[in-house]
C-alpha cells in the first residue's frame, strides 16, 4: 500500500473506534449537559493532544520508503499506548455511568476530529501531486 493509504487507513481506524466510542457514550450520559461536556473535552483534545499525534504519524509514514510494512507505520510504543488506553477503558466499568459516558464521549468526538485530519492530510498528498 502506498502513502496515502496507509494514512486512509489510519484515519479510518480512528474514525470507527470514535464512532464506537462516541455512540457508546452517548447512550450512557443521559443529559444534555454532560453530553456538551464530553464533546467540549472531546475538541480540547483533539485539538491539543491528537492533532500532534496525527501529524506526527502522517510525516512518519511519508518519510517511508516503499514498500511499507505495518510494523513500520504503528512503532511498538504506538501499539503499547494504544493497549494502555483500552486497558484504561476497560478499567472504566468500576466507574459511574455518567462519568463514562462523558470519557467515551470525549474520546469518541476526539478521535472523529483526529480521523478528520488524517484525511485531509491524505487529501493534501493527492492535491500537492498535480
Amino acid at each position: 500500500m502506498r502513502h496515502r493509504g496507509w494514512i486512509i487507513g489510519s484515519g479510518l481506524l480512528w474514525l470507527v473506534g470514535g464512532v464506537f466510542l462516541l455512540h457508546k457514550g452517548v447512550s450512557l450520559v443521559g443529559s444534555s449537559w454532560l453530553l456538551f461536556l464530553g464533546v467540549a473535552l472531546g475538541f480540547i483534545k483533539g485539538r491539543m493532544v491528537f492533532a500532534k499525534t496525527v501529524q506526527r504519524i502522517v510525516k512518519r509514514i511519508r518519510s517511508l520508503s516503499l514498500p511499507i510494512r505495518i510494523s513500520q507505520v504503528y512503532p511498538p510504543v504506538y501499539l503499547a499506548v494504544i493497549g494502555v488506553m483500552v486497558l484504561f477503558g476497560v478499567g472504566l466499568r468500576f466507574v459511574p455511568e455518567q462519568v463514562r459516558g462523558v470519557i467515551d464521549v470525549a474520546v469518541g468526538s476526539a478521535l472523529i476530529q483526529g480521523a478528520i485530519l488524517y484525511f485531509r492530510a491524505a487529501r493534501e498528498q493527492v492535491l500537492s501531486h498535480l
